[in-house]
């Protein structure tokens, strides 16, 4: 039975993002490192979620890479397909720069995440009314169109808008991370929403780790969820990631299943 979470919790849990020392290599969180310049991260990651109506399946490929000392330029695209098969959403440029510098030994590290989201406007009238649940007329009779996931706070995939995040990231312990994103999206037709990402990250060693994550809206009644991952690197340099994940509240799904891979280069 799904419940709402008080905003506490979300800020306890608010972020979690990569492996222990390369850069995104956790499955819902951005983490602190960026690469070095002349450097890069190749990433994908693959998400499948049950909820009321059509299942849904995503996919989201990108690269980071370090174009200055602690900053970085980055590119992902979203692709989905929610039932009636496959479909470009959007693409998204990135800034991430580090406020605090890495070699400075800090007990806690920031940084920032600055892009836009290019959201595919290509869908005609009908199907927006259709991913609405809204009948539509044809021949003289009005036909009710399934209707598609309605995706609002900062899981807005379908306009285009400012987003950011500020990460938090800090070592429990040699082998401990807990990260944290206070996030931003800011559509072009729509009032601005604030979320957050969060998780925690214990490596048994250089080669395996298990972690929490969780991310949401700061609305006790909006998606929230909660994910149990594992993060394996079978070389140097590549790292995979699995997840199984659970919506807590109405708005969120029912069961996530996650997937991706990282190459630094």
């Amino acid at each position: 039975m799904k419940h709402s979470i008080p905003l506490t919790l979300a800020l306890i849990f608010a972020a979690t993002s990569a492996s222990a020392h390369h850069g995104r290599d956790f499955l819902l969180v951005q983490d602190y490192l960026v690469p070095a310049p002349s450097t890069g991260i190749l990433f994908g990651n693959f998400e499948f979620s049950s909820q009321n109506g059509p299942d849904e399946w995503s996919l989201e490929p990108g690269f980071m890479y370090g174009v200055a000392p602690r900053l970085a330029l980055g590119l992902t695209a979203d692709f989905a397909d929610e039932g009636e098969g496959w479909i470009y959403r959007s693409i998204s440029p990135q800034l991430q720069f580090q406020l605090t510098d890495a070699g400075a030994n800090m007990p806690i590290r920031f940084s920032v995440v600055a892009g836009y989201q290019f959201a595919n406007g290509g869908a005609s009238d009908e199907a927006l009314l259709a991913e609405a649940g809204v009948g539509v007329r044809h021949e003289g009779h009005d036909v009710v169109a399934p209707a598609l996931h309605g995706h609002g706070g900062i899981h807005q995939h379908d306009s285009d808008a400012f987003f950011g995040r500020l990460i938090i990231e800090t070592d429990l312990t040699q082998n401990d991370k807990l990260v944290a994103n206070l996030i931003c999206v800011s559509p072009d037709d729509s009032e601005a929403a604030f979320g957050y990402a969060a998780g925690w990250r214990h490596s048994f060693n250089h080669d395996f780790a298990l972690g929490i994550e969780a991310n949401g809206d700061f609305d006790n009644d909006g998606y929230h969820e909660i994910v149990g991952a594992a993060y394996i690197s079978p070389v140097h340099g590549l790292t995979l990631k699995f997840g199984i994940g659970a919506g807590l509240t109405d708005e969120s799904p029912d069961f996530t299943l996650r997937g991706g891979a990282t190459w630094r280069f």
